[in-house]
């Protein structure tokens, strides 16, 4: 068992006691419950389907390794550049969930620097386009009006 704080630009998606934390949710007195968005099916896992769609919005497609496995993770990684945002995890045992621009961390016994000249310049209209371009493709719109600095803890 491991504890990580972070410091993450962006936005949080889900609350581990308070549920999703933006607008697209069934309303409270649905049979359905959790997002109502049309390309994720009841029984999809939302962070592996939207980690596909934002893929493919960068033009990647690909399946699993092909015949060279270095120059796939290579095609891979440079898509995940391309996206310039990821999904984060904290809260009690994970439950929390993030869609982070940028991303501080540091770990039980490790001690890390945070300059605020840093986490301003960090905290820009590039990071703000890459985050409004992912929700877009998602269609996610959160109930925070715009993307800040959040410190989580989590353990696991």
């Amino acid at each position: 068992m491991s504890t990580t704080a972070k410091l993450i630009y962006g936005y949080r998606l889900r609350a581990d006691e308070d549920g999703w934390q933006v607008k697209e949710i069934h309303p409270k007195d649905s049979d359905l419950w959790g997002l109502n968005l049309d390309w994720l099916g009841e029984d999809d896992e939302f962070q592996d389907k939207a980690e596909e769609r934002l893929m493919a919005a960068v033009g990647y497609e690909e399946g699993d390794f092909d015949a060279d496995p270095d120059a796939w993770r290579q095609r891979r990684r440079d898509a995940e550049a391309r996206i310039g945002v990821e999904f984060e995890h904290g809260g009690y045992q994970f439950g929390d969930l993030f869609l982070s621009a940028k991303k501080h961390s540091a770990y039980l016994g490790e001690l890390t620097v945070i300059d605020p000249a840093v986490l301003a310049a960090e905290a820009n209209a590039e990071a703000d386009e890459r985050l409004r371009a992912a929700l877009a493709v998602l269609g996610l719109t959160p109930l925070e009006e715009r993307p800040a600095w959040l410190l989580t803890a989590c353990r696991g």
